[in-house]
């Protein structure tokens, strides 16, 4: 009788707790994004649409938009934009279980990123301790647990990307490679149609390939690249439905940071480099004696590369420098040509998002700098293909949002750099592995790093900013990059000098301990905030009749209602008249018509509507939960 694994259990096990944790997780929204997906999933499950118009509109008033700039009116209707895989594959778990359902698939998610990040890590270094840190990293020491019981379908596009990523991995020294090749494929473009970034890990995995894994087998290649052809013709034929544009990377969007004109430059570079890639095979004897320097001569050509380009085009140079080092190292390095609604300097000057003081990449996970390592050793020739893959994964990734140095919205961290966690959690689990090997009994010098680093974090995230407004910001982003720095030169010394690693793993200990706290704060700020929102969405469903109409500028607070059959609409300067038209005709019709909080009864300016009592949600906290209606409304539009 074949036994079942242990490791196979304990992650069949993760899979039944995550789905068990969704029956208490909150089904409120953290962010309008959430309201936008809730509204692709329940138009798809309900009336098998692309579309998000509410079924309880009227016919003759304009489609009301929950956000103008994330959902667009084309056509009379209103077209979501972000990509419309995220409704297909969100429809079955709406239908059987509603909001907690795509919960539900994220969890599920979560639980297959954790085990295909082990399968990967054995895969690359066949060492099991590696694939248990790894896991555990990722788990406990980064933001992805904040995303794992949420409604943003981050998660969800990464269990694809990491399953394509550990097929392309099984392309070497299997039989069926072109089977292996096409199936990854696949998948990267099934990535594709939940979030179009999924196609950075499909590019990163090409390169791998032909750099470094098989440079002489271009069909293995070429079949990964035909297995994308059906996810991105399926993305392609969803635009063309929503927008008439027949592309699979576009966002309805001619302008601003999601338009697609943005990123031709980069598309033509980009086809450039894949032809390149395919045309040259780096393992013919030439290309080796070409390639074949010594590491200070390499250094030097990538000086002088980064030299001529500042000269040439300083401006994308230096822009994607400034993105780099504001998303990776400190977002307080924000550009202020970026400022978005929600961004503000608050009275000591530091950047605010939404209230947030947002943390960058290291700022998030100081442990980061184990990379050091990996890279050293990679330039050295030392695991090339094993630390590539991963490299070539997170670079791609960074590289590609440091372009327009985009934050990613309300949030705690850098939740566009989802992607690279996994890898980020390997490689930092190869060089903790390099630190461990070279002391005695390293496992209780770790353990109290990690309680120390633990403990220093409770200290500067939570106790100063309780006792000094003043120095919260400070405290909560920059202890953490001088532990960071601190490690990076550890490890350079370490690895030139051959000195002890005592001092690095006490380093690389208390970056654990200390990117574990602020994962723990991250996972429960963003759940504690639905909790918050939950009995006001309640109260507001139970109390606004299906079929009215109700402006607003906090939809999150709003989304059961809207599952009711309330409609929404996004109040905004730039649609105020389209609004106000709107309101004239559903109070023609003998609907019910409601302003949502102070801001858009200010952009609305209607003096007609009086605030109204709503049972379960407290007056005095009227700055967002504010109700108006008018006066002469029918008695079924009295809260009830």
């Amino acid at each position: 009788m074949k036994t079942i694994d242990t490791r196979n259990s304990i992650f069949l096990g993760l899979f039944v707790v995550f789905a068990l944790f969704v029956v208490i997780a909150p089904t409120t929204p953290f962010t309008i994004d959430d309201t936008i997906y809730i509204a692709m999933a329940e138009a798809m499950a309900e009336r098998g649409s692309l579309y998000s118009n509410d079924p309880l509109a009227i016919l003759n008033a304009p489609a009301m938009l929950e956000s103008s700039d994330l959902i667009h009116r084309i056509d009379g209707n209103a077209v979501p934009q972000y990509p419309g895989g995220y409704a297909l594959l969100a429809a079955p778990f709406f239908m059987l279980f509603g909001v907690k359902g795509l919960i539900l698939m994220n969890a599920l998610s979560g639980a297959a990123s954790l085990w295909l990040t082990h399968l990967i890590a054995i895969r690359l270094y066949n060492d099991r301790t590696v694939a248990r840190n790894a896991v555990l990293i990722l788990g406990f020491a980064t933001f992805f647990s904040g995303y794992v019981f949420s409604i943003w379908p981050h998660v969800t596009s990464l269990a694809l990307t990491l399953g394509g990523s550990y097929l392309t991995l099984k392309i070497i020294g299997e039989r069926h490679r072109i089977w292996f090749a096409l199936a990854a494929g696949l998948l990267f473009g099934a990535s594709v149609n939940i979030r179009i970034d999924g196609i950075i890990p499909a590019i990163a995995a090409f390169f791998w390939l032909r750099l470094f894994a098989r440079p002489s087998d271009r069909l293995s290649a070429i079949a990964l690249l035909a297995g994308l052809a059906p996810g991105l013709l399926l993305a392609a034929l969803m635009n063309f439905e929503k927008f008439g544009v027949f592309q699979p990377f576009f966002y309805g969007q001619t302008s601003g940071l999601a338009a697609a004109s943005r990123y031709i430059p980069i598309a033509i570079a980009g086809t450039i480099a894949l032809m390149g890639a395919l045309a040259i095979d780096v393992s013919h004897q030439r290309m080796k004696r070409l390639l074949n320097l010594r590491s200070t001569t390499l250094a030097l050509g990538v000086a002088g590369i980064f030299l001529v380009g500042f000269i040439v085009a300083d401006a994308f140079i230096l822009g994607l420098a400034h993105g780099t080092y504001n998303l990776v190292v400190d977002m307080q390095a924000f550009d202020p040509s970026k400022i978005r609604p929600g961004i503000i300097k608050d009275e000591f000057g530091y950047w605010s998002f939404w209230g947030i003081p947002k943390k960058a990449l290291l700022q998030s996970l100081p442990f980061a700098t184990l990379l050091t390592l990996p890279i050293i050793d990679f330039f050295r020739g030392k695991n090339v293909s094993a630390n590539g893959f991963s490299l070539l994964m997170i670079a791609g990734v960074i590289a590609f949002f440091s372009m327009n140095a985009w934050h990613g919205g309300m949030t705690f961290n850098m939740r566009y750099f989802i992607p690279a966690l996994p890898f980020i959690a390997i490689l930092s689990a190869t060089s903790l592995s390099a630190l461990l090997a070279t002391i005695e009994k390293p496992g209780d010098t770790l353990l109290r790093s990690v309680i120390a680093g633990a403990t220093s974090a409770m200290v500067f995230y939570f106790v100063v900013p309780a006792f000094s407004v003043a120095w919260a910001t400070p405290a909560q982003l920059y202890p953490q990059l001088i532990l960071s720095l601190l490690l990076a030169i550890g490890l350079i010394v370490f690895q030139l000098k051959k000195t002890s690693s005592f001092l690095p793993l006490i380093l690389a200990g208390m970056s654990f301990g200390y990117a574990g706290i602020l994962s723990a704060a991250d996972t429960a700020g963003e759940l504690g905030l639905r909790y918050v929102k939950a009995p006001y969405d309640k109260a507001y469903a139970g109390a606004i009749p299906p079929g009215s109409l109700v402006v607003t500028v906090a939809e999150d607070h709003l989304i059961h209602a809207s599952l009711n059959g309330v409609v929404l609409a996004r109040a905004q300067e730039k649609e105020r008249e389209v609004i106000r038209e709107a309101m004239k005709i559903y109070e023609a019709e003998g609907r019910c018509v409601y302003i949502h909080t102070p801001a858009a009864m200010t952009i609305i300016n209607d003096p007609r509507f009086i605030t109204l009592t709503v049972p379960g949600v407290p007056t005095h906290q009227g700055n967002i939960l504010d109700l108006y209606g008018l006066p002469g409304q029918r008695a079924t539009c009295d809260p009830q």
